[in-house]
């Protein structure tokens, strides 16, 4: 890469376009001069360069030569662009804690995820893990199929104290899920479970942790869609509690 092209590029960052960033070299390197001369340096043509000069001087990256008989330029100090972008970014930065404001006022649209590989679904079980608090409907054996040896390692996890979730899960009343679950509630304490049988034929897991409700799928194509709001989760809680009440508890 150039010089030529690296100061360009510059320029171009400090809020010129490639006409102006060409016009302003040009000025820089002659000094005070005059269109024509300028038109040589920038290979641009008079009517555009006297357009592009108008637009410098706005901005005050240029400036007109007084008491000259031919209308003559120069370009300002470097230095005073050096200057601007500084107290640009410094006005930026003060001003950011306003911006994140403005942000967080969409932040009541939800954020939808959509995952369709065994990696994505992983990856939002395990940031699941890492909560304090979770709720599930859910069945552990058919994620100990999709994910072999899961409920071991799961188990393994809150055996050495690494895993700290407390959670309660309505499982359906299938004699594999009881039988995992038993074990769950022989190593830890965080985890209360109980059945219910209507989601005996249920191919989806539902859990809900934070400010987000995880749906899964276990179809042919299983797949996982985490929806991220204040109010999704929210409306789901209260169905959970009417379930959890009509639930049968396990015990160990």
């Amino acid at each position: 890469m150039s010089q030529d092209t690296i100061l360009l590029q510059l320029l171009n960052n400090a809020g010129l376009d490639d006409k102006e960033s060409r016009v302003y070299l040009a000025l820089l390197e002659v000094g005070q001069t005059t269109v024509q001369d300028i038109a040589k340096i920038s290979g641009l043509k008079r009517p555009i360069i006297y357009v592009v000069l108008e637009g410098l001087i706005e901005k005050g990256f240029a400036s007109v030569i007084p008491n000259k008989k031919i209308k003559t330029y120069q370009a300002i100090d470097p230095g005073a662009i050096s200057a601007q972008m500084q107290t640009a970014a410094k006005n930026f930065s003060e001003m950011l804690p306003i911006f994140k404001t403005l942000a967080n006022r969409g932040s009541q649209k939800p954020k939808i995820s959509y995952f369709d590989t065994k990696e994505g679904i992983q990856k939002t079980y395990d940031e699941i893990n890492r909560q304090k608090n979770a709720v599930f409907v859910a069945s552990i054996a058919r994620l100990d199929q999709y994910f072999p040896g899961s409920s071991t390692s799961w188990m393994k996890s809150y055996k050495s104290g690494f895993n700290k979730l407390a959670s309660r899960t309505i499982i359906p009343d299938h004699p594999e899920d009881l039988r995992i679950a038993k074990d769950f509630l022989r190593i830890t304490d965080k985890v209360r479970i109980k059945t219910l049988a209507v989601f005996d034929k249920c191919d989806m897991d539902i859990a809900v942790y934070g400010n987000k409700l995880a749906i899964t799928t276990f179809e042919d194509n299983p797949f996982l869609v985490v929806i991220e709001s204040k109010t999704v989760p929210s409306f789901f809680l209260p169905i959970f509690e009417i379930l959890w009440k009509s639930a049968k508890e396990v015990n160990k």
